[in-house]
């Protein structure tokens, strides 16, 4: 996750996925930290990973989707290490193709701190494939064969989320 993290900040520097440099004026609407149900659905030592289950649209095989994660390690974007600025939790938008199985395109990746403020978004990046056993390859699963997950993995809201996956860092001594 923080591999994924820091390619998607490296993001912000780089050219957009349309050849063309990222118009800083069109910046999304901060997307809400999500209050409904959620599943997690992938986790390892670099955080947890949750589906947010009434942001999932699908058409056709094409699937639209919000994933709520929490880092194991809250890290810092800036020289400051306090906690207005410590990236606490993620919201990252993905599209992928349940009949194709082979590429994801994050749509937009917003990170907050602790009291929910939104420190960065990142915009769409170029299609990336998905990889066997990645954060990726689990959400197809879940969503697109409808991978039954234990009752326990869901939650509803951010808030018990961010517990959840705390308790789950401690637990697997992460």
């Amino acid at each position: 996750m923080r591999v994924q993290l820091l390619t998607v900040l490296m993001a912000l520097v780089s050219v957009g996925a349309t050849g063309a440099a990222p118009d800083p004026h069109t910046e999304p609407p901060v997307p809400p930290l999500p209050a409904g149900p959620l599943q997690l659905f992938a986790g390892n030592q670099y955080g947890a990973n949750f589906i947010v289950l009434d942001e999932v649209k699908q058409t056709g095989s094409s699937v639209t989707a919000w994933i709520f994660a929490v880092p194991s390690k809250p890290y810092s974007l800036g020289e400051a290490k306090t906690p207005e600025n410590i990236v606490t939790q993620t919201m990252t938008q993905v599209r992928f193709d349940c009949a194709k199985r082979d590429v994801f395109v994050m749509l937009n990746n917003s990170a907050f701190n602790t009291y929910g403020k939104r420190l960065v978004w990142l915009p769409q990046e170029a299609p990336k494939p998905i990889a066997p056993r990645s954060t990726q390859y689990y959400l197809v699963q879940v969503v697109c064969d409808h991978h039954p997950l234990p009752p326990s993995n869901n939650v509803i809201g951010h808030d018990l989320a961010i517990t959840a996956a705390h308790l789950a860092f401690k637990y697997n001594g992460w």
